[in-house]
């Protein structure tokens, strides 16, 4: 996985940041972002490099007053950057340094544990019927073989099975 994703929605931003869906959302109501790190329309999602940010407003609520943490967001969002370069990223205002990296690197990992994830989504018609599944067990799809038409398994079928698995006891 070499490219994160561009943009991510409420739910995708909440575990890249840490943090819940109702501080995600308390984060676009109260304004705690500048408005060009999300959108609100027609949808509300979260431009990548936000999640750091979300991410240090809630976790440096125990020791950053809200204007403090409100401010050094403000004076990160005057620096346009990629991704890579919010890493070594450091605000310092009169005695107060932030940097960000060990902060950028948790949110890093959490943005390419949801992207290896995102990849492992199929949708396939022949699979549940075009339901999104985890390719791993994209091998578990239905099987057209065997199934009544009800698309339940034939008692000849479920036979084979208990046979096959007598740990595992099917219902007649």
């Amino acid at each position: 996985m070499d490219q994160l994703m561009e943009n991510l929605t409420t739910t995708e931003a909440a575990v890249a940041a840490g943090v819940s869906l109702p501080q995600i959302n308390r984060v676009i109501d109260g304004r705690i972002l500048p408005d060009h790190w999300y959108s609100t329309s027609p949808v509300r999602t979260f431009r990548t490099d936000a999640c750091l940010f979300i991410a240090f407003y809630y976790e440096t609520a125990d020791w950053l007053t809200a204007s403090a943490r409100l401010q050094t967001i403000r004076d990160a969002a005057v620096r346009r950057s990629t991704w890579i370069q919010w890493k070594d990223f450091v605000v310092a205002e009169h005695f107060l340094t932030v940097r960000f990296d060990d902060l950028w690197k948790s949110v890093d990992d959490r943005l390419h544990r949801l992207a290896d994830a995102e990849e492992m989504v199929v949708e396939d018609p022949e699979i549940l019927s075009g339901t999104l599944v985890i390719s791993r067990y994209a091998h578990l799809r239905q099987s057209r073989r065997g199934l009544g038409s009800k698309g339940l398994p034939d008692r000849g079928k479920v036979q084979q099975w208990r046979s096959r698995t007598a740990t595992f006891d099917f219902p007649s």
